[in-house]
């Protein structure tokens, strides 16, 4: 039997989501400020006796800001990603897959976890979303935690509730991680 790994280069996945959120911030902070952009909005009645409104407007976006917004969307992608092979994976050992394809999977699975974890940790986020920042890098910790747990429940001697359990723990964690990540790009953006 080989124990190559049938998908070579899955622990790339943190990595470059650890250097696309580095090089965004970087990348973005060395721009210049934007201008502030003017929009004119002319409303006129539909009869020649009411006189016309106009309003202007102007809107910036923090170059710091618009990094996040990316880094975030990035972490977002990577968590739903995971969320679906750790899916893929358990769907193939409760139809009949290979003890020894499982276990390998999911123990690359928990090491790109535990990799994502730690890079979420590290994202560099605007002052005012650090606060909403710590419930996605806890929800990353818990992910990584159900990652540990479906390789044990899989190695259990039960009839895969252990690794049931951590399954739905996982896509738990996913979840949450989307949730948080939703409610961090509102504190940015206030």
């Amino acid at each position: 039997m080989s124990r190559a790994d049938p998908k070579p280069g899955r622990w790339l996945l943190p990595l470059v989501v650890a250097g696309i959120v580095g090089f965004t911030y970087v990348f973005v902070n060395a721009l210049p400020p934007a201008p502030a952009e003017t929009t004119t909005t002319t409303l006129a009645a539909l009869t020649t006796t009411t006189a016309a409104t106009a309003t202007t407007t102007s809107t910036t976006i923090d170059p710091a800001v618009a990094a996040f917004m990316i880094a975030a969307d990035t972490v977002a992608e990577a968590a739903a990603d995971l969320a679906a092979e750790a899916l893929d994976i358990n769907n193939a050992w409760d139809a009949g897959g290979s003890y020894g394809d499982a276990l390998e999977s999911l123990q690359d699975l928990e090491t790109r976890t535990a990799e994502y974890a730690t890079a979420v940790a590290n994202t560099a986020v605007p002052p005012n979303v650090t606060d909403s920042w710590t419930v996605v890098i806890a929800a990353a910790d818990e992910l990584a935690a159900a990652g540990t747990a479906m390789v044990e429940g899989l190695q259990s001697s039960d009839q895969g509730q252990a690794r049931q359990a951590a399954l739905d723990e996982y896509q738990a964690a996913a979840n949450a991680i989307q949730v948080a990540i939703n409610a961090s790009k509102v504190a940015a953006l206030s």
